[in-house]
């Protein structure tokens, strides 16, 4: 990601974010890994049918408390620091923040199907692969 996309997403996480889910790892005050977690909205999306009214913004905010699941977005470690366990303990202690937090579930997700290093990971703590995305160009 650029910079300007980087800044994007993270605008826009951050209506949903919860502190306790998103994590930093620091060598000597400067950053090596990164682990960006937050609730599943879609389990509150489903609830709205599309719309979003008063009646809709009521519900988002009924069922918004009701979510059990939580979606790990991006994991991270640079490339010098790779192998060296610091992904494993943000992993850990997010999974102990998502407990405190009351959460249930968690979806580990766009994985490139040729990253062997964190698909491996991902199998050790307990995934499984239930979804493939693939995608396909063709001129037109």
């Amino acid at each position: 990601m650029t910079g300007e996309e980087m800044d994007l997403a993270a605008k826009k996480l951050k209506q949903f974010a919860e502190p306790e889910l998103v994590l930093f790892a620091e060598i000597d005050n400067k950053p090596v890994g990164v682990s960006v977690t937050v609730p599943d909205i879609n389990q509150v999306l489903k609830k709205l049918n599309g719309r979003l009214g008063p009646i809709e913004i009521l519900k988002f905010l009924y069922y918004k408390r009701k979510i059990d699941g939580f979606r790990s977005l991006i994991g991270g470690v640079k490339k010098e620091y790779r192998n060296t366990g610091i992904i494993a303990v943000l992993y850990y202690e997010t999974e102990k923040n998502a407990v405190k937090l009351g959460y249930k579930w968690c979806e580990l997700g766009w994985n490139l199907e040729d990253n062997d290093l964190i698909n491996r990971f991902d199998m050790a703590i307990g995934g499984k692969i239930y979804k493939k995305y693939r995608i396909y160009e063709m001129e037109i």
